[in-house]
Protein backbone atom coordinates (compact mmCIF):
# COMPACT_ATOMS: atom_id res chain seq x y z
CA UNK A 1 0.00 0.00 0.00
CA UNK A 2 1.20 3.49 -0.84
CA UNK A 3 -0.34 6.62 0.65
CA UNK A 4 0.12 10.28 -0.18
CA UNK A 5 -0.28 12.25 3.02
CA UNK A 6 -0.34 15.93 3.88
CA UNK A 7 0.92 17.21 7.23
CA UNK A 8 0.09 20.39 9.14
CA UNK A 9 3.15 21.07 11.28
CA UNK A 10 1.56 23.92 13.24
CA UNK A 11 -1.49 21.92 14.32
CA UNK A 12 0.11 18.44 14.49
CA UNK A 13 -2.48 17.02 12.07
CA UNK A 14 -2.40 14.88 8.95
CA UNK A 15 -4.72 13.72 6.20
CA UNK A 16 -4.54 11.16 3.43
CA UNK A 17 -4.86 12.50 -0.11
CA UNK A 18 -4.57 9.20 -2.00
CA UNK A 19 -4.16 5.51 -1.28
CA UNK A 20 -3.24 2.64 -3.62
CA UNK A 21 -3.32 -1.02 -2.58
CA UNK A 22 -1.32 -3.56 -4.59
CA UNK A 23 -1.49 -7.35 -4.87
CA UNK A 24 1.56 -9.52 -4.20
CA UNK A 25 2.24 -9.45 -7.97
CA UNK A 26 2.18 -5.66 -8.13
CA UNK A 27 -1.25 -5.21 -9.69
CA UNK A 28 -3.42 -2.38 -8.40
CA UNK A 29 -6.31 -3.73 -6.31
CA UNK A 30 -7.79 -0.47 -5.04
CA UNK A 31 -6.95 3.14 -5.86
CA UNK A 32 -8.56 6.07 -4.04
CA UNK A 33 -7.94 9.76 -4.59
CA UNK A 34 -9.51 12.04 -2.02
CA UNK A 35 -10.47 15.62 -2.82
CA UNK A 36 -8.33 17.76 -0.50
CA UNK A 37 -11.26 20.14 0.02
CA UNK A 38 -13.24 17.32 1.63
CA UNK A 39 -10.51 15.32 3.33
CA UNK A 40 -10.69 15.50 7.12
CA UNK A 41 -7.63 16.43 9.15
CA UNK A 42 -6.80 14.02 11.99
CA UNK A 43 -4.73 14.75 15.08
CA UNK A 44 -1.48 12.81 15.23
CA UNK A 45 -1.43 10.12 17.93
CA UNK A 46 1.46 10.68 20.37
CA UNK A 47 4.31 8.11 20.24
CA UNK A 48 3.05 6.70 16.93
CA UNK A 49 4.56 6.19 13.48
CA UNK A 50 2.49 9.19 12.42
CA UNK A 51 4.21 11.36 15.01
CA UNK A 52 7.61 10.21 13.73
CA UNK A 53 6.58 11.02 10.15
CA UNK A 54 5.27 14.42 11.21
CA UNK A 55 8.54 15.21 12.98
CA UNK A 56 10.67 14.27 9.97
CA UNK A 57 8.49 16.11 7.46
CA UNK A 58 8.32 19.25 9.58
CA UNK A 59 12.08 19.10 10.19
CA UNK A 60 12.71 19.02 6.41
CA UNK A 61 10.22 21.67 5.35
CA UNK A 62 10.22 24.21 8.19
Amino acid sequence: MIELMEFDCNSSKSRTLSRTVYSSTGSVIVENTINANFSDWDYIIPDSVGETLLGKVCELYN
